[in-house]
């Protein structure tokens, strides 16, 4: 495979820091059920034990995740030392443990 520019590593560490903050900015608020529950990617409440349950993101959300992760990763990996490298791995890094953590955190309890 060919190196990459140092240019296009950039715009790939910039596009993932973006959506890692959108991400981010959906976890809170109203805005799980506004735009999650149209996509399929936010359960208003899945069961739990004792009739308890928790609302949160789907595991899909990790395989919408995983493409720009692996697009900025192999980017980073092609692309020569420098700054814009080591901001490429870091953003795919960030955008990868925001699609995780949404998933295994719960973001709020209802009765099931």
């Amino acid at each position: 495979m060919r190196a990459v520019s140092g240019r296009l590593a950039a715009a790939a560490g910039v596009l993932n820091l973006v959506l890692a903050a959108a991400l981010a900015r959906l976890a809170f608020g109203s805005l799980p059920e506004t735009v999650g529950r149209p996509t399929g990617l936010w359960h208003p409440c899945l069961p739990g034990p004792y009739g308890h349950g928790r609302a949160g993101w789907s595991p899909l959300l990790l395989a919408v995740v995983a493409v720009p992760v692996a697009l900025g990763a192999l980017v980073a990996w092609r692309s020569p030392q420098g700054q814009a490298r080591a901001l490429a791995a870091v953003a795919a890094g960030m955008l990868a443990a925001v699609g995780m953590a949404m998933v295994a955190i719960p973001t709020g309890l209802c009765v099931s």
